[in-house]
C-alpha cells in the first residue's frame, strides 16, 4: 500500500435502497486530485490549442469513510492499493483517508501568472 497526498474536493455518503433489478448501494463517494508532497499538483500550462488541466480522481469507499472527512477542500493522506481493473489494466484504488490540513484556493497574483 502506498500513501499519497490528495486534495479532496467532494465527499458524499450514499445509501440507496435496493430496487427491482438492482442491489442496495451503501458507501462513500470521494472526488480528489493528487496533491504531491508539497503542493506541486499545479503545473501551469497556457497552450489553448491543446488539452490542459487536470482530471479528478473518483473512488467509492466503505460507508464509515465519511467519518474520515473532516474538511473540504482539504489535504489528506490517501492510502492506495494496486488493483487490476475489468479491462485488465493496473489501477490505483483509494482505500483510506487521514486528514492533514485545510486547503485554501486563492487567486494568483498578476506577477505569478506571467
Amino acid at each position: 500500500m502506498d500513501k499519497m497526498k490528495i486534495l479532496v474536493m467532494f465527499a458524499q455518503e450514499l445509501d440507496i435502497p435496493a430496487s427491482e433489478g438492482r442491489d442496495a448501494l451503501r458507501g462513500t463517494s470521494i472526488e480528489y486530485f493528487f496533491f504531491g508532497e508539497n503542493g506541486e499538483m499545479v503545473q501551469p500550462k497556457l497552450i489553448v490549442e491543446d488539452t490542459a488541466g487536470m482530471r479528478r480522481g473518483k473512488s467509492f469507499l466503505s460507508p464509515e469513510m465519511i467519518h474520515h472527512v473532516s474538511y473540504i477542500p482539504g489535504i489528506y493522506d490517501g492510502t492506495f492499493e494496486m488493483t487490476i481493473g475489468s479491462n485488465g489494466k493496473p489501477t490505483l484504488k483509494l482505500t483510506d483517508l487521514n486528514f492533514v490540513g485545510k486547503a485554501s484556493i486563492t487567486l494568483a497574483s498578476e506577477k505569478e501568472v506571467k
